[in-house]
């Protein structure tokens, strides 16, 4: 009796389901159980559009406020730069070391071994033929501590840290 009871609710689902189907299907709304993602399309091309128009609009912006003069002055600057003017060595006395940088576990492990080839290379004279480590790759997304681990690094081992100017580049 129960699994009647049951057949039969599932049955008063099943058709209102189908129900709702059937009027989405006449309002046009979904085709064949697919959604009509023409409205979406409309959306994101309306989206593209507006920043094309924006970055046109801020690049007619520029072209009006620079002049040729002021682009000869930049390409000028650029090729003439010396490469001690794109690098700047900073003091790394006020750079928090490895006992106050918090997290970085993993990091720290592996950065250890580099720091130790740096303070006592005469360690690693002996090993073969493997190369001792020449750097450290950080990457990852802005904002997750790169440049003050790679200022800890240059503390632990009184390597000068040089800021990069982009500008140059």
């Amino acid at each position: 009796m129960e699994e009647q009871t049951r057949n039969l609710s599932d049955d008063k689902v099943l058709k209102l389901s189908e129900a709702k189907r059937q009027k989405l299907l006449k309002n046009k709304i979904i085709y064949n159980n697919t959604i009509n993602y023409r409205f979406l399309l409309l959306i994101m091309a309306l989206i593209s559009l507006i920043f094309i128009f924006n970055n046109n609009f801020y690049l007619r912006k520029l072209k009006s406020d620079t002049s040729s003069q002021d682009l000869q002055n930049y390409y000028n600057l650029v090729n003439d730069s010396d490469i001690s003017e794109t690098f700047y060595p900073t003091n790394s006395d006020n750079f928090p070391d490895f006992a106050t940088l918090s997290g970085f576990e993993s990091e720290k492990v592996i950065a250890n071994s580099f720091i130790l080839y740096v303070k006592k290379p005469e360690k690693f004279k002996n090993l073969g033929l493997i190369d001792p480590p020449s750097g450290i790759l950080l990457y990852g997304t802005p904002g997750t501590g790169k440049t003050t681990f790679a200022r800890a690094i240059a503390k632990e081992t009184q390597l000068p840290f040089l800021r990069l100017v982009l500008l140059f580049f």
